[in-house]
């Protein structure tokens, strides 16, 4: 009963604050030690190991990436490794027992980053930011494509770099929107969306046009195109959220418009069921029986493969609301980011090799390898990132719209994200779900109670009374 008393105390002193919330970000405390070596470097090469995870086409880019850049010097030599599961491993880790690179996705890095830049939590030491390298070589950040700085830039700093850049938005089947009177760039917003899947069941084209992916990054980059921040501290970037914005005014508004769009497309039957799976859903959209597919732009690959016989292509994320000027696309995709090993050395080798993965050729075949798209501007024109776009030209309107994205333009960046993407997938299905009557209104305050609870827990078990 006591323990459960004191729980509740710390709850309430908790929700307190995220109602209220903060007025300044928490600052880190500064660096205590340089990461750049000094004196007699040790005796013989030094070995380097990265760590990555993402699919076996893009572990061949690094491990090729990483034979050339040993053939190019003879101080360090980099071993790649395709690791399962590099997470949960690195949260475990000692300085002796990690890699000295790690290939991280973008909600993944909040995990190694947010602590070391809100002073509330213990910083688990993990990484080194970059920002350090950077000023010491004066090394030209200029040439990344515009949106993938705000997720690696925290606090003016730069912690990590870019090796891919994911899109999130909708594979339509433009054959099938013709039929019904549309174009792909006629579908601006989520309304757009809705008016042209009644259109298409109602001219007998397609009976439920579109799948609904449960995930929460479909939501994350719509209303973040909108420029609307879900969360305080910058929507993360400065420090870990402690208070949500949805809870009232636009971002309210949003949320709410969001959930409109899923109850209405459920209400008028245009949805495929959601308990069939993403590889079937993917198959349906190439056999032509689903016009509309909100996913992510690391699938392509499966949906050239299925989809040879129709005309297809991707569009960067639609607007929730109709009239909304769109800003852009939040960035996401895979990070490389240099671990504290206590090694000045070795940290400053690993450097030298994620500085490396940024040339055109890596970055363009990286982008290939896994279906994102380049995060340097000189890879566009890399040979065979050419070829991919002579094939697949709509291709240059993401890249377009990624990189004229206004600068801070990110999805929620939250050390709890996975408790609270898994609470949002639970309300996602039960408002798309045939026989559902649950309401946009229950929905967004279902929401609201999901940030909360989820904020709240991560506090709790960091041992942080806000």
């Amino acid at each position: 009963m006591k323990k459960l008393l004191v729980i509740m105390l710390v709850l309430l002193a908790a929700f307190s604050v995220f109602a209220q919330g903060a007025t300044e970000a928490p600052a880190a405390e500064p660096a205590k030690e340089s990461h750049i070596p000094t004196g007699t470097p040790p005796a013989g090469t030094i070995e380097l190991v990265m760590w990555d995870d993402m699919n076996l086409d893009v572990d061949a880019v690094f491990k090729k990436a990483a034979e050339d850049f040993n053939a190019s010097q003879s101080q360090y030599h980099v071993t790649v490794l395709f690791t399962d599961g590099v997470q949960g491993k690195m949260l475990s880790s000692t300085p002796e027992d990690r890699p000295n690179i790690i290939q991280t996705t973008g909600n993944q890095s909040s995990k190694y980053i947010n602590p070391h830049i809100d002073s509330r939590i213990p910083d688990l030491n993990l990484y080194v930011p970059l920002q350090e390298f950077i000023d010491y070589e004066k090394y030209d950040t200029s040439g990344f494509i515009a949106n993938t700085s705000a997720i690696c830039v925290r606090n003016g700093e730069w912690q990590m770099f870019p090796i891919g850049n994911v899109a999130v938005g909708l594979f339509v089947n433009t054959d099938m929107l013709a039929k019904a009177g549309y174009k792909p760039e006629d579908l601006k917003s989520y309304k757009d969306v809705y008016a042209a899947c009644l259109k298409m069941k109602q001219e007998g084209v397609c009976n439920t046009p579109m799948y609904p992916y449960i995930h929460i990054d479909p939501f994350n980059f719509a209303v973040r195109s909108e420029g609307i921040e879900l969360f305080n501290y910058n929507n993360g970037r400065d420090a870990i959220p402690d208070k949500y914005f949805f809870g009232e005014g636009d971002a309210k508004d949003a949320v709410i418009e969001w959930f409109t769009f899923w109850q209405n497309m459920r209400e008028a039957s245009l949805l495929v069921q959601p308990d069939v799976s993403r590889g079937d859903a993917i198959q349906m959209f190439g056999n032509g029986e689903i016009a509309i597919y909100p996913l992510y732009l690391d699938y392509f690959s499966q949906f050239a493969k299925v989809s040879e016989n129709i005309n297809w292509q991707f569009i960067c994320s639609p607007t929730v609301r109709e009239g909304k000027a769109n800003l852009g696309q939040s960035p996401g995709g895979i990070f490389a980011m240099v671990c504290d090993v206590n090694d000045p050395w070795k940290e400053y080798g690993s450097w030298l090799f994620v500085k490396w993965l940024e040339q055109p050729e890596y970055s363009a075949n990286t982008a290939l390898g896994v279906g994102y798209t380049p995060t340097v501007v000189a890879a566009r024109d890399y040979p065979t990132y050419q070829e991919y776009l002579k094939k697949y030209p709509y291709m240059s309107q993401v890249i377009d719209v990624q990189n004229s994205t206004e600068y801070g333009l990110t999805m929620p960046l939250l050390a709890y994200h996975g408790d609270f993407a898994n609470e949002y997938k639970s309300i996602l299905t039960n408002i798309v779900k045939a026989g559902s009557t649950l309401t946009a209104e229950e929905a967004w305050k279902q929401l609201c109670k999901a940030a909360e609870d989820t904020r709240d827990m991560y506090f709790l078990q960091a041992g942080v009374v806000l």
